[in-house]
């Protein structure tokens, strides 16, 4: 750490990632997780250092590094991993993916692909895995690109305002119609469904 100090400037990525392995490797010897918190550091810096090298100004990319990081301590962190402590891991996670979601809808709505892709994986993410996190971040991002994308549609074509209108209209009398007639049964699915919202991660 003194030398990474005094070094600072001179020192390569190669380095950096040197001394990432040396605290990776006093982590395994010690059984101790959070001296890998270290080596996370070191090797946010060896990609951060890259990213400037090489003229990469993608947003994107640098907030991939700090939600990435924001989720690894979460998942690796064995107080975060209590129960007791399972609101903080909760919020720590919503943290790091909000990061790199509102990162992807932010700075890539041309034609809403990435946020559209970056928001799939976190849905999926978050039903395969039970978190509740990526979830929520995932479907917000999702419903926010969608509509960003209708309205960006609706002024540059507004034919289609009136044909976006109309289907969404009928997809809400649908939705109507159906809950009338099926309202015990929807209200259980939604009673199951929030029973098992809450023993999630």
């Amino acid at each position: 750490m003194l030398t990474v100090c005094l070094n600072y400037q001179t020192l390569s990525s190669i380095n950096l990632l040197a001394v990432a392995g040396f605290y990776a490797w006093v982590a395994n010897r010690q059984s101790n997780l959070r001296w890998t918190y270290l080596s996370l550091f070191f090797v946010d810096w060896a990609i951060w250092r890259l990213l400037v090298n090489q003229q990469i100004t993608e947003p994107l990319c640098y907030a991939a590094i700090i939600g990435g990081s924001c989720l690894y301590i979460a998942q690796i962190d064995p107080e975060l991993r209590r129960s007791r402590t399972r609101q903080t891991r909760h919020y720590l996670r919503l943290l790091g993916s909000s990061i790199i979601c509102l990162a992807a809808f932010f700075f890539h709505q041309e034609t809403g692909l990435i946020p559209g892709i970056i928001s799939l994986i976190a849905i999926f993410a978050g039903l395969g895995l039970r978190i509740r996190a990526f979830l929520m971040v995932g479907t917000a991002t999702f419903v926010l690109t969608v509509f960003y994308q209708l309205v960006v549609l609706s002024f540059q074509y507004p034919f289609s305002k009136w044909v976006i209108g109309l289907i969404v209209g009928i997809i809400f009398i649908s939705i109507a119609a159906n809950f009338e007639q099926r309202r015990e049964q929807i209200l259980g699915i939604f009673q199951n469904w929030a029973n098992q919202w809450r023993e999630w991660e």
